[in-house]
């Protein structure tokens, strides 16, 4: 059996802590509120600790049937640390990274410097701005270039079994997403920031 995960850095949004006065490190990635056009809401995926979810229970009730948040699964600090703006842009900003088109199916690709995309191109989504038209970095990842991230992160333990699994790392500005679209069983990580999923549970015809 091996590790099915799919790493998404997605960078959405600063945010505070609601019960202190302490601000959330944000690793450099901060956004204008005044851009911010989804905000946190009600969460209706069942949420599990890590330390009480077995292997066994996992294949069994939550796999093959419905979307779960599992908190508390590895410590990715180290990866965290490599993933901070100012370090990505000091030691990678020559890098190429392949840019993807928002619509279902990615249709177009674009190749930049990570430099350029962060600099220039990465600006949180418009209500108004059509997916065709809008370029984020979300997997194509170069694993040889990239390894020093992959190598720091540590995905879940949980497997499925005679499946394997690859790793996909972005980074996208608030607003940003790929519309409803099919792929294989994965593991969604942010990093910074927060990820709004909608899901849906529907029987295929």
């Amino acid at each position: 059996m091996h590790r099915i995960s799919s790493l998404k850095l997605l960078i959405l949004l600063f945010f505070s802590n609601a019960n202190s006065s302490e601000a959330v490190d944000d690793g450099g990635w901060y956004t204008d509120p005044a851009a911010i056009i989804a905000y946190p809401g009600p969460c209706n995926i069942e949420i599990r600790d890590a330390l009480s979810l077995t292997q066994e229970e996992f294949l069994k009730r939550y796999a093959y049937q419905i979307p779960l948040v599992i908190r508390g699964t590895t410590d990715n600090s180290d990866i965290q640390q490599l993933s901070r703006r100012e370090y990505m842009l000091d030691k990678y900003s020559q890098k190429t990274i392949r840019l993807s088109s928002a619509n279902t199916h990615s249709y177009d690709k674009n190749d930049v410097t990570l430099q350029k995309y962060i600099t220039e191109i990465m600006k949180p989504q418009k209500l108004d701005t059509l997916g065709n038209e809008t370029f984020y970095w979300f997997g194509d990842n170069n694993y040889t270039e990239w390894e020093e991230l992959f190598l720091a992160y540590h995905p879940p333990s949980y497997r499925l079994p005679k499946l394997t699994g690859a790793y996909s790392y972005g980074v996208a500005a608030a607003g940003t997403g790929v519309p409803f679209h099919f792929h294989g069983p994965g593991f969604a990580e942010v990093i910074y920031g927060r990820k709004f999923r909608g899901t849906s549970l529907f029987t295929m015809g």
